[in-house]
Parts: structure tokens; C-alpha cells; sequence
């Protein structure tokens, strides 16, 4: 507990970090008799694929929607994923579940904590642990609006006209929000929106609160923990309360917790900045976080398929650096949010990144801006599905197919955990049913499915929903059998031509190899693989075509071979 004492004093100070050390020493011997037993370890392999979804993403009449999506998991995906990352599962308020009433119930309309342990004994779960946060409607938020003594110092109350120029926003909102707490308005603390009241970490309880939610959910069958919006959790007067270092105190105590009472359990942060920023949520490898989110990658595919060139592509990956001990990239195409552009901002420069929103307005998709402190708004986020980002109407739509599958091949091909989104299984169109409801551009990419509705897309063989789902599932299970593309296999850019990705991943000792070509392109491309690279014939895994050394051959648009040696 040395450690902890001292990581807790240089946040609260010598005087109160025994006491609160000793609260902490409280909580965890309660959760060390809880231990739940997980499937899931540290350890991931090849076979290891996420999946992100809502709790509600398939509906049928009143039947709790987990249990639906639990039978779907088993018909349609089975060992073909390994890792469910559930969006947030309790009650709440607004915000598609991220303003949350209450951090401990399963939201009656999904199930119950039995459903979640279910699920939990076949996939490893990931949990959200939305602790920037919580809802208007949270009882500790009503009991402080009554003066109630307990949380008068949970939430961050500030002057009307205090000066909040500098702190960085994720949306154009006011940052600060009026309430009522008895007769006398106060404004409080609000990063994203009026429903989703900060929570205030300078005041221990509720680290201490925290702490205990986070047992909590490892006592109920999570194996990740996602860390939401955790880059915001700390705020300091005349800074940008983003990414501050006793956000990554917070962690490395989280951290420490965690190797004490349950120590298979990784944390994830979300932490959606350049990626030079996003590395230090690793610490030093040891103390902080072991999944980290690549975020840069899903724009960085985009323009990559937009420019037809690849170098951008080729020159980050060749950049990446290696992470040290059991520690992971986790990598996304898309989620539930929208496509964010500040983890391209030290790749693209302005004109590349130009070229990204041009592409996304000409498909109907809605950019969303935040305000810059000199009062200028600029581009932050995309919305937009994944499909209809990469879909061109100048196209048929069996070329549309094979591109957003050769996207999708990208995503599983390189170094890393992939996570795949539940609408990139079937190449989801844009949902403006739901947005003309919610006047939330999130909405375009968060459709929930009635189940007779998208079991009766996957059985039409002639639905481009159907034809995508084939061909994911092909990948995912030729991918699980190849040591080639485990999360932490080597990765070297080999350079065939400015058209084709072209990466080889390297297993074990440089055993199992496996090159890894897609054209980026609708047109063919001639090209050969040099004897350097290539010593004999071999067979690619995908078509079964046979690629000889120094001989041309031709690759289609947007085709993929995966090519083992």
C-alpha cells in the first residue's frame, strides 16, 4: 500500500491520504471475497475479436433484449468473436445510455445481472464505466439539489461568468448549466450536455465511489473496463482539463487496485486525442492502462480509400512504436460515436483532412464542431455509418461491398486487438429515420434492429447486408487460425505499390508469417512480390489464388489476399 499512499498524497496531499488509503484498504476486502471467475485472462491471442453493441441493438416484442442478443451471438457469430463490449446497460436519461440514473441495475428493459453473467461465461464482457458523469436525474444529483450534506461537494459548482475559455469541449454546448437547488440558482460543471452532470474527483468520496463501482462491475463478470471520457475527469482552473496528470494518477491508482484484488482485469481508456497524447495512457507500461484505442486508424482508412494512396497508411503503421508487457493497441473502423478527428491532427495536415469532410458532406453525413478558444469552430467528429462513409453512388453496389470489406480486412489485418462495431457486420446504412427523431447526429450510426427485420436481411442472399455478413464472418474465421495475427505479432510495412496496402505479420520467433495485400483502388493493379519477400509459391486463404515471385499478377478493386509463408 506504500505506493498507493504515495500516489494518493500527490493528489490530495500528505494529511488526508492515510485516511483515504485506509477507506480504499476497507473497499477492497470486501471485493477480494467476491472474486468472480472469469473465462478471460491478460492474455489474448488471435483468436480474440471484440464486438461493440448496444444491450438493445436486436429487439423482439418483450422479450429482455440481452437474452435476444445473447441467441444471436450463439446462432449467427459463435467462436468467431470473443470479446463482448456492451455499451452502457443501466437506466437512464439520454445520450443512448452514457447519462446514467443508477451505475448499478441492469436496465429492466434488457435483462438482468443473470442475463450479464451468462453471456459472461462464453465471451469475455467489457464494461462502461461512465464515472465523468452522471444524469440530471441521479438521486446523488437530486439529493444535492436538496441540500443534502453527503454530496454537496460531488458536482463542481462555478460562477455564471467565470472565465472557461480555455477548457477544451467535445461539443458546442455551454459548459456550464443553471439548476434550481432550493431558491438560489447554480450553475455547475457540464462537459457534455445539460444531462450529464461532472462529477467533482478533487473532492476523495468521490474517488472513493468510484473505486468501489469499478470492484463492483469486475465482481460482476467484466474483463475489460472501459475508462469513459476519462481524459476529463480532472479540472484545473486556467488549463485545458484535459489529459492533466492527475488524470493518470487516478489511473495508476485504479491500476494498483486492480493488480491487488483483480489483477486479469484490463483497463481501457477513452481517450479520443492525437496519438502521440494517447501513448502516455500506458505510463510506463506496468501502472496505467493495457488496452489502448487507436483511434487515428478509422480516419486515416478513410482517406486512404478517398485518396487511393496508401502512404499515409504505410507511413503511421511504420511508426508505431512497441508496447511493452501484456499491453495492447485496440483498434476501431467506428463505434457508437462518431468518427473523431483530433487523433489525426500530427498525421493529416488541414487540406488532407479537407478532403475527409468533402467526402463525408457529399454522402449526406453531418459533421459536428466544437468552439476553439479563439472562438472559431472546427471540425471534430463525423457522423456517418462506416458503410455509407466509404459508399459512392457512382458505383454498383457490389463494388460499394467489396470496398467496405477490404476495410474491414485492414482493421483485422494489423497489429492490435480489432474491435469490430455490431453495424459493421452488416454494412448498416445511414439511420435518418432515427436522427429526423432525435435531432442527434449520433443517431445516423445507432440503429437498434427488430429481430425479424435483420433476420430477414441476412436470409435474402441478394441484400448487400447478407453478402457483407458472409464475408465478415469468412475473415473472422480464417483470422483465428493463423498465429500471424495475434494482437502483438510483429508488423512490417513492405511496399508493393502506392494502391495496395501491403503490410506482413510476423508470429512467434518470426514463424508463421503472413503478407497482407488489399487495393484501395477501383481500379486493377498490376503487381509482382519480390523474392525478398516472397521465396515460393503460395496459396492465398481468401480466393485460394496462387501467387508465384516475380511474376505479375493482377489485383482487382478493392480485392484482398491474405497470403501465409
Amino acid at each position: 500500500m506504500n505506493e498507493l499512499n504515495k500516489l494518493v498524497a500527490e493528489i490530495y496531499g500528505k494529511s488526508v491520504a492515510k485516511d483515504i488509503c485506509k477507506k480504499i484498504e476497507d473497499i477492497v476486502k470486501i471485493y477480494a471475497k467476491r472474486k468472480h471467475s472469469i473465462k478471460k485472462t491478460p492474455s489474448l491471442s488471435e483468436k480474440d475479436v471484440v464486438l461493440i453493441c448496444y444491450a438493445d441493438n436486436i429487439r423482439y416484442k418483450n422479450e429482455p433484449s440481452l437474452k435476444v442478443m445473447d441467441n444471436f451471438f450463439n446462432e449467427f457469430l459463435g467462436d468467431r468473436i470473443s470479446y463482448i463490449h456492451f455499451l452502457p446497460f443501466f437506466p437512464y436519461s439520454s445520450d443512448d445510455g452514457f447519462a446514467i440514473t443508477n451505475f448499478r441495475t441492469v436496465n429492466p428493459k434488457y435483462g438482468s445481472w443473470k442475463d450479464i453473467r451468462k453471456i459472461s461465461r462464453k465471451y469475455g464482457l467489457i464494461f462502461d464505466a461512465v464515472t465523468n458523469h452522471i444524469s440530471s436525474k441521479h438521486k446523488w444529483f437530486q439529493n444535492y439539489l436538496k441540500f443534502d450534506k453527503k454530496y454537496e461537494d460531488y458536482f463542481i459548482e462555478m460562477d455564471k461568468n467565470a472565465d472557461v475559455s480555455k477548457v477544451m469541449r467535445a461539443r458546442d454546448l455551454p459548459l456550464l448549466n443553471k439548476f434550481q437547488k432550493g431558491s438560489k440558482d447554480v450553475f455547475v460543471w457540464t462537459t457534455f450536455s445539460d444531462d450529464q452532470i461532472d462529477l467533482n474527483f478533487h473532492f476523495p468520496k468521490v474517488l472513493l465511489e468510484v473505486i468501489d463501482l469499478l470492484l463492483f462491475y469486475a465482481s460482476k463478470g467484466a474483463s475489460i473496463i472501459r475508462l469513459d471520457a476519462i481524459a476529463y475527469i480532472w479540472k484545473k482552473a486556467n488549463s485545458n482539463c484535459i489529459n492533466l496528470k492527475e488524470v493518470h494518477k487516478i489511473i495508476m491508482i485504479i491500476r494498483r487496485i486492480f493488480d491487488m484484488v483483480f489483477p486479469h482485469i484490463m483497463l481501457l481508456p477513452e481517450a479520443n486525442v492525437p496519438s502521440k497524447e494517447n501513448l502516455k495512457y500506458l505510463g510506463n507500461g506496468y501502472n496505467e492502462a493495457q488496452l489502448l484505442y487507436q483511434f487515428c486508424i478509422s480516419p486515416l482508412v478513410l482517406y486512404t480509400f478517398y485518396s487511393g494512396s496508401v502512404d499515409h497508411l504505410h507511413n503511421y503503421l511504420d511508426t508505431v512504436p512497441e508496447l511493452p508487457g501484456d499491453n495492447y493497441f485496440l483498434n476501431v473502423l467506428v463505434t457508437h460515436d462518431g468518427i473523431g478527428l483530433r487523433p489525426v491532427h500530427d498525421i493529416l495536415d488541414p487540406n488532407e483532412i479537407k478532403l475527409i469532410i468533402n467526402e463525408i458532406e457529399k454522402r449526406n453525413g453531418i459533421i459536428s464542431y466544437k468552439t476553439e478558444q479563439n472562438g472559431k469552430k472546427s471540425p471534430y467528429e463525423l457522423n456517418i455509418t462506416y458503410f455509407d462513409a466509404l459508399r459512392d453512388n457512382d458505383c454498383v453496389e457490389k463494388q460499394n461491398i467489396a470496398k467496405f470489406v477490404a476495410a474491414q480486412a485492414i482493421l483485422l489485418s494489423i497489429k492490435g486487438l480489432p474491435a469490430l462495431y455490431f453495424h459493421s457486420l452488416f454494412g448498416t446504412k445511414n439511420y435518418y429515420e432515427g436522427y429526423e427523431n432525435t435531432n442527434q447526429p449520433r443517431t445516423l450510426n445507432r440503429r437498434k434492429f427488430e429481430l425479424n427485420e435483420l433476420e430477414n436481411l441476412l436470409s435474402n442472399k441478394e441484400y448487400s447486408e447478407a453478402i457483407i455478413f458472409k464475408k465478415i464472418n469468412k475473415l473472422l474465421s480464417i483470422r483465428k487460425k493463423y498465429f500471424a495475427f495475434h494482437p502483438n505479432a510483429k508488423q512490417e510495412i513492405v511496399n508493393i505499390s502506392d494502391h495496395i496496402f501491403s503490410i506482413i505479420r510476423k508470429g512467434k520467433e518470426d514463424n508463421y508469417k503472413m503478407l497482407i495485400l488489399v487495393n484501395v483502388t477501383d481500379q486493377k493493379c498490376n503487381c509482382k512480390i519480390p523474392q525478398t519477400i516472397l521465396s515460393n509459391d503460395s496459396i492465398d486463404i481468401i480466393a485460394k489464388r496462387k501467387i508465384i515471385p516475380e511474376i505479375e499478377f493482377t489485383m482487382y478493386p478493392y480485392e484482398i489476399l491474405w497470403i501465409p509463408f
